[in-house]
């Protein structure tokens, strides 16, 4: 629909036809007319007129106009508060979530440990990337920033996995969730240890793979504290009712311009109407030759060729080849300008032919006689 409806008014401008509507003979018969005020068009929607004429005219929907609705954790920034050091180890599973809605993605993290001290902790991620894999590196961040002692992390993400070695390791990770990692490499003094344990197993499953059952209850605990993490995310109602609204009138004055264009269409609006000319055809003229041929008479019609067997020379610049076809396209897309050994010849006033080394028609001089001594 992007301006390319044949209408009375392009049939005018390209083949001189009356341009009026045929349908309530308005002089200028163009879209718009049909959009906005034909009454022949029916079954018409009244089109909003705060739509802007890219959306009325076209259907193509502004990138600004209708804002996606967002929670108000997504409003904030991710903060994480720096409790306090003690001594020995502990056990933390962390996990992280993500649900899906009509209007994009929401995410969430968690942690659980077996000691009392820690405990259990969940939240929603803040800021405008909701991805699972975020969710599980905030789980990691939060449960490291609460300063527990060193902690033994358990994760059932590969990425989480990896990347933590690395850190254990003395080496930052690079690429996503950059500020993330930041934070975790100032507190990587509080890590002991990574596993990477199996989401999302029984414990008759788990305990074939040879998972202990503390690690196991363990990452179950923590997806459901990520669980709760994503359902805090607090959704504004209005926000969404508008955004409902906005995209049901797109929906409809996208549905109407179909309409008003098939209308259109069963008008058999035709071209050309001049005088004895009925069929647009071709200009006459010789069949255009192969694009092989078309190329080589390009750039070898820069300059004046003679060929001798399987070698070819040009008589202006000096230039020679006995290269196959692409090598010889090469050599002739250079400009026809003489080299100085030829520049020499043709100062001397030799006539230069080639057969299969330079010589002139009018003397008998060979090689480099021709560019020291003038022609007879």
């Amino acid at each position: 629909m992007t301006d390319a409806v044949y209408t009375p008014h392009r049939a005018h401008l390209r083949w001189g036809k009356p341009g009026h509507c045929p349908l309530c003979g308005h002089p200028q018969g163009d879209w718009r007319h049909f959009v906005d005020d034909c009454p022949g068009i029916t079954h018409r929607e009244k089109c909003p007129g705060h739509f802007p004429d890219c959306l009325r005219y076209t259907g193509t929907v502004p990138l600004s106009w209708a804002q996606t609705p967002v929670s108000t954790q997504m409003r904030g920034k991710e903060t994480w508060e720096h409790g306090p050091n003690r001594n020995g180890a502990a056990l933390v599973a962390t996990d992280g979530g993500c649900r899906r809605t009509r209007v994009g993605p929401r995410a969430g993290w968690g942690y659980v440990s077996s000691d009392q001290a820690i405990g259990s902790r969940h939240g929603a991620a803040k800021g405008p990337h909701q991805t699972a894999q975020r969710g599980e590196v905030l789980g990691v961040l939060h449960a490291i920033a609460s300063g527990q002692g060193r902690l033994h992390i358990l994760t059932d993400s590969k990425y989480v996995t990896i990347n933590l070695t690395k850190v254990i390791k003395g080496e930052k990770p690079k690429g996503k969730h950059a500020d993330l990692w930041d934070g975790i490499w100032k507190l990587k003094g509080r890590i002991e240890a990574v596993t990477w344990v199996k989401a999302h197993l029984k414990w008759e499953e788990a305990e074939v793979r040879g998972i202990p059952q503390e690690h196991w209850d363990l990452n179950r605990l923590a997806d459901i504290e990520a669980g709760k993490g994503v359902e805090m995310h607090t959704e504004d109602p209005g926000h969404w009712a508008l955004w409902d609204m906005q995209l049901a009138q797109v929906r409809r004055q996208q549905q109407d311009l179909v309409r008003t264009y098939t209308q259109i269409r069963e008008l058999g609006i035709q071209g050309p109407s001049p005088q004895g000319l009925t069929i647009r055809r071709k200009a006459n003229g010789p069949a255009r030759l192969p694009r092989g041929l078309r190329t080589e008479a390009k750039w070898e019609g820069k300059h004046r060729l003679q060929e001798h067997n399987f070698t070819i020379g040009c008589l202006s610049c000096g230039r020679t080849t006995r290269a196959k076809r692409q090598g010889r396209l090469q050599q002739w897309r250079r400009d026809c300008t003489p080299l100085n050994r030829h520049a020499a010849r043709l100062a001397r006033r030799h006539k230069v032919t080639w057969a299969g080394r330079w010589g002139c028609t009018h003397c008998p001089r060979l090689g480099s006689r021709r560019s020291r001594h003038g022609c007879f």
